[in-house]
Order: structure tokens, then C-alpha cells, then sequence
């Protein structure tokens, strides 16, 4: 091989190697950990580091569309000694890929970096001030680069300021989720705690806004039945959920404590369900003086339906299941139309006899289906649940009505005929009167 080939195929074998990394300019290739913390000494810079894997979607979608952008890439270079570190194995790992594999499983224990892609900031002290991980898109990577470098905004920033009491209440909530996703829980507890106090002394409508709903999502647990925010959003449905432009907010938020504070410790002992039958009615009593027999008895209907499917009591998941449907009504808005579907289906056909339940299944597919009378899954339900309870004939002209719309639905091909083969397979056994429920 002539001299000239030999030095091509090194070039091309070193941006062979250098692909498998990443092909942005804003990443570097240092050797190991301890480099790159020299590094950002050195320079006096921050530290970013994307975790990633090679199986990883996300990962791949951040190389192309977010690294290529030149703010970014300008962004990362003036602030930041970047780096980008592969978590998973495989046999098509380059030297230099390997040469990082204890220092990513260090870094993979120490931080519990468990998705993909994972984006690590730290300041040049090697302290970590933030951690995300998911694909972001412009706006939001560059934000989070902009708070890391942030010596007042980062988490080592808003953790020093809290220490000396100097944190506003905005700033102990940003610092109790901060300290969440850095996995620092009790810390975030604590934060979080202080933070519940301060809301409970201010008007409550000042945190029916979008900016509050991170802090809630994270730590809804720890807010009590008696806090003023909560009384508020109680007595105030209406407005509460007006002003968080969030309907149905302040149920959901009243259902999930009274779940919680209520239900949850009466039916679960060590996480585990309870082997003995909960006193159904002194618990509505306690749940109706608590908050109001309205939703007492909501409750305590969704309660039994959770409660006797893990126990696999499905005569009584039937029931109350048909009991909670009675009392909302059909409704084709949103989701509702597959819940009742699949409630008709992998309930009532699923795992009953009774030829009362059975005929509420009928009733509540030809009521969806006067809104979608070309409901594929819509005619196949429909159609089991009238073969179960003897209506044959109509099964058939309802199965094979699913079969033919199917044929000529836009359905990828693929799934298209594993659907027609399961149809036609149900078609089969109700031809030749077999279960098709077994």
C-alpha cells in the first residue's frame, strides 16, 4: 500500500473515531474525568457534560439539531469545557470510548444518571450545579446552560443564598426542585417545607399561575388538607381553575389528597394491599367531614374499582365500575370514548356472566358508537360483547363490518394485516360458537 493510502486511512480511522463522539465543535476529546476537571480549573469555566448512549433517540436528535446551531455551539464554548461521555457498551467502542468507561460508570453511580440524554453541569470546582436529562429544544437547552453559568441561579448559587437567608420564596421553590433532580431529597424536603409555609402566609391566588405548577407537581405530598392554598382552591373551584386557565385543576388536586391523606393508608400496609375488606362506609364518613359527601363518594366508588382489581374480585370490579360509568354518563370528549371502550371490553367481556352487565356493556358501545359509527376497535368490542351475551347474528354483522373498514383504513400495512388476522380469527370462533374471551 503506497504511504499516501496508509495516511488516508488514518485520517478517515481518526474521524471515524471522532464521529462515534460527536462531530460538534464544541466538544472536546479528554482523555478521562480528572482532564476535564483540570481543564475547567485551569481556564476558570464551567463544566457540561452529555450523557449518552448509542441506542439513544434523543440523544441522536441533540447531535443534529440542537449542537449544530452556531448560538449554541458559540454559547458552549465561551462558558463551558464540554464534553460528551457514551454510558451504554458495545463492540464497536473506539479506544478512546473506552478509555472513559470507569469514569462513566463512576459518574453514572455518583450522580444516578438512569435516562438518556442526561445534561450535567458543574462549576469549575467539579461541584455539580445542575442536572436535566431528556430531549430539549433550543430555547430550553440554551436556558439551561444559562442558569448553570449562572453563579446566582445555579443550584450552588440559590443554596448559598438560602443557607444565609437571603432566598426569596421564588427562589427557595427553584432551589427545593433543583435539589430533587440532584437527587438531594432531604434537602429538597426541607426547602420545600419552608417554602409551604411562606405560601401558606400570602393569598393563595398568587400561585394559580403556571411558574408555580413545577414546585406542586414535585412536592404535592407534602401539602396538607388544612393549608390555606388548599382551602382556597376547595371553596373556590370555579375560580381557582379560571385563574390557573386549568379546568378540572382543583378537583384533581382534591381527589389526590384525599387519596393520599385517606385512602392510601387504609388500604396499603408496607406498600402492599391489605388482605382483609376496608370498613367501606366509615371511611366515607371520615373522608365526608374532612371535605363533603359529593366527594366522599367518588372516592370511595374509585377506590373499591382499584382496590377489588388487585384482589382480582371481578364481580365487584364489574358492579362498581358500571356504578361509576351510570354516574358520569356517556361522554365521546377526549379520551373518554377509549375509557369506555376499553371498560366495555377488558372488564365487563373480559371477566363477566352477568347478563345485566353484559347488556350495560351493549348499551354503552351502541351509544359511542352513534358518535363514531366507523370506529373500528368501537365494532370489534361491540360485536364481542354482543356475541357473549347471545346475540350472534349480530355479532357476525358487526365483526365483519370492522374487517371490511379496516381493509380500506389508512392503517400502516404492517398493522393493518395483524389487525385483519386477529378480526378474522374472532370471526372464525364465533362462526364456529367458540369463546372469544378465553
Amino acid at each position: 500500500m503506497k504511504k499516501s493510502s496508509i495516511i488516508l486511512v488514518c485520517i478517515l480511522l481518526s474521524a471515524q473515531c471522532f464521529s462515534q463522539i460527536t462531530n460538534k465543535s464544541s466538544f472536546l476529546l479528554l482523555k478521562n474525568w480528572s482532564a476535564v476537571l483540570k481543564k475547567a480549573k485551569a481556564e476558570n469555566k464551567y463544566i457540561f457534560l452529555d450523557a449518552y448512549a448509542t441506542w439513544c433517540g434523543p440523544c441522536k436528535e441533540m447531535d443534529n439539531n440542537i449542537y449544530t446551531d452556531k448560538e449554541v455551539d458559540s454559547n458552549l464554548n465561551r462558558k463551558f469545557v464540554n464534553v460528551k461521555v457514551q454510558f451504554d457498551q458495545t463492540t464497536n467502542d473506539s479506544e478512546y470510548i473506552k478509555q472513559w468507561r470507569a469514569d462513566a460508570i463512576y459518574l453514572q453511580n455518583k450522580y444516578k444518571i438512569d435516562a438518556f440524554p442526561s445534561f450535567l453541569f458543574f462549576n469549575s470546582n467539579g461541584e455539580l450545579v445542575g442536572q436535566e436529562f431528556g430531549y430539549k429544544n433550543k430555547k430550553e437547552f440554551l436556558n439551561l446552560c444559562n442558569i448553570a453559568a449562572d453563579s446566582t441561579l445555579n443550584f450552588i448559587g440559590l443554596r448559598n443564598n438560602f443557607i444565609e437567608g437571603k432566598a426569596s420564596l421564588d427562589e427557595k421553590m427553584v432551589l427545593a426542585i433543583s435539589s430533587k433532580k440532584l437527587h438531594r431529597y432531604s434537602f429538597a424536603s426541607q426547602v420545600a417545607e419552608l417554602s409551604i409555609s411562606e405560601i401558606n402566609q400570602k393569598d393563595p391566588r398568587e400561585f394559580l399561575n403556571i411558574d408555580f405548577w413545577d414546585f406542586f407537581r414535585d412536592f404535592a405530598h407534602m401539602f396538607k388538607d388544612e393549608d390555606k392554598f388548599i382551602r382556597y382552591v376547595y371553596t373556590h373551584q370555579a375560580e381557582a381553575d379560571s385563574i390557573a386557565k386549568n379546568e378540572g385543576f382543583s378537583k384533581r388536586l382534591i381527589d389526590y389528597l384525599i387519596t393520599k391523606n385517606f385512602l392510601n393508608p387504609v388500604l396499603y400496609s408496607d406498600e402492599k394491599i391489605i388482605n382483609q375488606d376496608p370498613d367501606w362506609e366509615n371511611l366515607e364518613i371520615t373522608i365526608r367531614n374532612a371535605w363533603d359527601l359529593s366527594y366522599a363518594k367518588e372516592n370511595i366508588l374509585s377506590a373499591k374499582i382499584k382496590y377489588y382489581r388487585l384482589k382480582e374480585k371481578w364481580d365487584e370490579v364489574v358492579k362498581y365500575s358500571i356504578e361509576q360509568q351510570d354516574k358520569k354518563g356517556i361522554s365521546t370528549v377526549g379520551l373518554n370514548s377509549a375509557y369506555i371502550n376499553n371498560l366495555v371490553y377488558g372488564v365487563i367481556f373480559m371477566h363477566s356472566n352477568d347478563p345485566y352487565a353484559l347488556k350495560k356493556g351493549i348499551h354503552y358501545m351502541e351509544e359511542l358508537l352513534k358518535h363514531d359509527p366507523n370506529g373500528i376497535e368501537l365494532l370489534d368490542t361491540y360485536a364481542n360483547i354482543l356475541y357473549k351475551a347471545g346475540y350472534k347474528e349480530m355479532a357476525l354483522i358487526n365483526e365483519k363490518k370492522a374487517i371490511s373498514i379496516l381493509k380500506e383504513s389508512n392503517m400502516a400495512i404492517e398493522n393493518k394485516n395483524n389487525k385483519i388476522s386477529e378480526f378474522k380469527k374472532i370471526l372464525d370462533k364465533m362462526e364456529k360458537d367458540q369463546p372469544t374471551w378465553e
